[in-house]
């Protein structure tokens, strides 16, 4: 039989067992807190925004990096299972969400996901995050979506909207400015990516693809009368799409080949570097 000394000893040995494994088990869990992302998303642009809604106070993560083509992407079975840890998903309505959607709520009814934007047409171009007046719509919904999930943030959102909204506003009269100053109506693309931005600033994009496809024979020839008509001498590509297959024609059209890589995190740069191109091949 244990003495009252000795149970007093076996009783504060007990209580500082308990307190550490509660203390170890407490650091345990904020640590996988702080590893694991509570908002995804699909491409950097929108981590972006949504960086810049919540102050980068809330761990976010996309499934697409810059060098991926966002068209063929598919999402692997440890993607979903990551996704599913999370408290939510902004889509905006690329291709591969909707199967991948499906997919999360098989698993998980009740999981929230938050449509940013919804294509009307299932050709519709989905750079949409390439236009300031898209991304003030979708910086709309991040803003409600994100003061569901956190009401008790919803000053801190709101703040950030507003800032965000006349960081904007300034960056679209500079867009607007350099595009102007430019002279250039007229401008050729490999991918068809910048249809927005150019409604956006009256502009006319002329793309080499075609439905996916390097096309041939009189497309090809039409093109070649509107570079000479336009007297375009630029074409804008991305790193993840191969122009080596067009090389005689950017040859024999004497045409400079600009790099912009629309997948990068900083859209603000992102749409500066685009004006810039504009910039350099004034007329």
């Amino acid at each position: 039989m244990l003495k009252k000394g000795n149970l007093l000893v076996v009783s504060t040995f007990l209580t500082i067992l308990i307190t550490l494994f509660l203390f170890f088990f407490s650091c345990a869990s904020n640590s996988s807190q702080k590893n694991g992302f509570a908002i995804y998303t699909s491409i950097e642009p929108i981590r972006f925004l949504i960086d810049n809604l919540t102050g980068g106070e809330i761990a976010t993560q996309t499934l697409i990096k810059p060098g991926a083509d966002p068209h063929t992407f598919e999402i692997s079975a440890s993607q979903l299972s990551e996704i599913l840890k999370a408290k939510a998903y902004f889509s905006i309505d690329i291709p591969f969400e909707l199967t991948m959607i499906d997919k999360i709520k098989k698993q998980n009814k009740n999981f929230k996901v938050y449509k940013l934007y919804e294509n009307s047409k299932p050709d519709e171009d989905i750079h949409i995050w390439l236009s300031i007046n898209k991304i003030k719509e979708i910086s709309g919904k991040i803003l409600n979506s994100l003061i569901e999930l956190y009401p008790d943030k919803k000053d801190i959102f709101n703040q950030n909207y507003n800032i965000l909204i006349n960081k904007l506003n300034g960056l679209n009269d500079t867009l607007k400015f350099n595009i102007e100053s430019s002279n250039i109506k007229s401008f050729l693309v490999f991918h068809p990516s910048l249809t927005y931005f150019a409604a956006d600033y009256g502009l006319n994009q002329i793309s080499i693809e075609n439905e996916g496809k390097v096309p041939s024979g009189n497309y090809l020839i039409d093109v070649n009368k509107r570079i000479k008509e336009d007297k375009i001498s630029f074409i804008i590509v991305q790193p993840e799409f191969p122009v080596e297959q067009i090389s005689q024609f950017v040859k024999d059209n004497k045409l400079d080949v600009v790099t912009v890589d629309i997948l990068n995190y900083d859209l603000f740069d992102t749409l500066i570097k685009i004006s810039e191109i504009f910039v350099k091949y004034r007329k």
